[in-house]
């Protein structure tokens, strides 16, 4: 049985097993030595939270449309010593959503649905080096707004 986080019916328990499954995956045995995969899968691990907190129509087509675009699937400047760092970038954000999840799902109140979307949109692990920098731009420009739908959202909730 889920349970409700909040805004449009986002289950915790949905969110609890993605981060489970992307915190598998990605400390694989020799997947950080596999830059394409790990890259590919870093972005699989963004797309899904974007997907998963549910952000309305008329922003979500234009940030992953964008996001799949400017994405840079190998950056041959990186060395393997950057990219075990970038791993502990994205296991950290992991453990900040699974940590907010497991709040909302014990139903202490201290998070809400509101809170928890905005959260998950600034734990992306997204660094600029991901994305082509004509693009980079664009990203933090859509990222941005969809952060203030969810804080607009949640200040009408308020009132």
């Amino acid at each position: 049985m889920s349970s409700d986080i909040g805004l449009n019916g986002i289950k915790s328990d949905e969110i609890l097993g993605l981060a489970e499954y992307y915190e598998a995956v990605l400390t694989r045995t020799g997947l950080i030595t596999r830059e394409s995969e790990f890259r590919s899968t870093k972005l699989g691990f963004i797309l899904e939270f974007i997907r998963i907190i549910e952000i309305p129509e008329h922003l979500s087509a234009g940030l992953i449309t964008t996001f799949i675009e400017a994405w840079r699937l190998q950056i041959p400047e990186r060395t393997l010593r950057q990219r075990v760092d970038e791993l502990g970038t994205v296991l950290s954000s992991i453990n900040s959503i699974r940590m907010m999840a497991n709040l909302i799902k014990k139903g202490n109140g201290s998070v809400n649905g509101g809170q928890f979307n905005i959260e998950v949109i600034k734990d992306l692990p997204l660094i600029p080096s991901d994305l082509r920098s004509s693009d980079i731009t664009r990203i933090y420009d859509l990222l941005g707004q969809v952060r203030d739908n969810f804080q607009n959202c949640h200040s009408l909730s308020l009132l």
